[in-house]
């Protein structure tokens, strides 16, 4: 499983986890799926940190092992947009959506 985001929802005020089921328990992921989640929950790890530059080279890796990957595709967007101007402190790193 590996964590894709963080929403909050019109009209709450707490965040949920998003998910991503990636195999099943009883079956070991192989090594290109193992690097590309190490390299993609540290880009996660650095983007909540807001540490954008560590965030992008991770999930540039991550893009490179998984070219059509949408969530490396999704993050990048807006970590190269928080390295030019960065988000403000109360930035929390959750997407809000406003509209239902």
């Amino acid at each position: 499983m590996r964590q894709l985001d963080r929403i909050r929802v019109k009209g709450k005020h707490q965040a949920v986890d998003i998910y991503e089921l990636i195999g099943d328990r009883t079956i070991p992921l192989d090594a290109n799926t193992q690097d590309f989640l190490y390299h993609y929950d540290a880009g996660r790890g650095a983007y909540i940190s807001r540490n954008f530059t560590q965030a992008i080279a991770s999930f540039e890796i991550a893009k490179r092992i998984r070219p059509t990957d949408q969530a490396v595709h999704t993050h990048l967007e807006p970590a190269y947009n928080y390295q030019k101007t960065p988000p403000p402190t109360s930035w929390d790193g959750v997407w809000t959506i406003v509209t239902k």
